[in-house]
């Protein structure tokens, strides 16, 4: 299946892309999915995005198809699903 991740702040910069499309394997749930672009990217996005134990970041904000996903990571996802990533941005 084919799924969108757009990538937002300094997940975008770890990525070095601002969207793309990946193909995951049937049944893909958002952990795995993490997993799988965490890999393509390197530890600077692993580590902005994942822990050592391989769970979403807490400070790290997660939508798929807009709306926001559990940080545990279990939701399944479909063909043509959009997941967004970013990372708190803090300032004032």
């Amino acid at each position: 299946m084919k799924v969108k991740f757009s990538y937002f702040a300094q997940v975008r910069q770890a990525a070095g892309a601002e969207s793309e499309e990946v193909m995951l394997a049937d049944g893909a749930d958002l952990a795995a999915a993490l997993a799988e672009v965490s890999a393509r990217h390197g530890p600077a996005f692993r580590t902005l995005v994942l822990d050592d134990a391989g769970a979403i970041r807490p400070n790290l904000m997660v939508l798929v198809n807009g709306a926001p996903a559990a940080k545990a990571g279990g939701r399944g996802l479909a063909d043509g699903d959009e997941v967004t990533v970013l990372s708190a941005v803090s300032g004032g």
